[in-house]
């Protein structure tokens, strides 16, 4: 049974991470000679400049902010989607961590896949960096994605294992416990996963194992 207010509060199995601090000039450096090395990797001298993939599973697909030349619908293999990483700022605290939605090792994800102009693709990716990286326990990796009549390799983002905010393989009980205590700067865990379902669904996608958190959590609730 998921603990109710005023009860024991469901603690994270990792140790605890500080908010994730403003980047300083000498990280925007950094993060500018990355872009530069991204660039010369797909505009070397004497190369045309390769579109490249981009695989989306979660607001990536409904809320890219970035310009694309062709979206499809897409599988990749080998990760599903999961409520597999500790929010302690957007939607829990250190001291009551949400949950949030990364891509797990295992069975297979439904999603977008973008198509991104070679000449942009250095911009993009750096931007996607920034966007999925700082402060959460992701990594990007290029991966065999499923488009109708062929497949691709795209870029996406996993969970990294190594990272302090992976919660690992977690029960349902313990998975609707965090969401059912997360409240963050950028609201509740709960709205963050009843407005992922809605939007997978209003894409023609059905995560019945999101659903069933999302059941157990207003079951407790209620």
């Amino acid at each position: 049974m998921v603990r109710k207010a005023g009860q024991k509060t469901v603690q994270a199995r990792k140790p605890e991470s500080r908010a994730p601090a403003k980047r300083k000039p000498a990280k925007r450096q950094a993060a500018k000679r990355k872009t530069a090395k991204r660039k010369k990797k797909f505009c070397g001298p004497g190369r045309k400049a390769r579109d490249i993939w981009v695989f989306g599973y979660g607001s990536l697909m409904w809320d890219p902010k970035f310009p694309y030349l062709e979206v499809q619908p897409a599988r990749l293999r080998g990760y599903h989607r999961s409520l597999c990483i500790y929010s302690r700022v957007h939607r829990g605290t250190l001291e009551r961590p949400g949950v949030v939605v990364g891509l797990d090792r295992g069975g297979s994800c439904q999603g977008y896949a973008f198509r991104v102009e070679g000449i942009a693709a250095p911009a993009i990716l750096g931007y996607l960096d920034e966007r999925e990286l700082v402060g959460y326990a992701y990594r990007r990796v290029c991966m065999r994605t499923d488009i109708p009549g062929r497949s691709v390799k795209a870029w996406t983002y996993v969970a990294d294992h190594k990272h302090s905010q992976y919660a690992g393989k977690l029960s349902l009980q313990e998975c609707a416990g965090l969401v059912l205590q997360g409240v963050g700067m950028s609201g509740t865990a709960l709205e963050y996963l009843e407005s992922m379902i809605a939007q997978l669904t209003g894409h023609g996608i059905v995560d019945k194992p999101l659903e069933r958190i999302l059941a157990r959590v207003r079951a407790a609730a209620s």
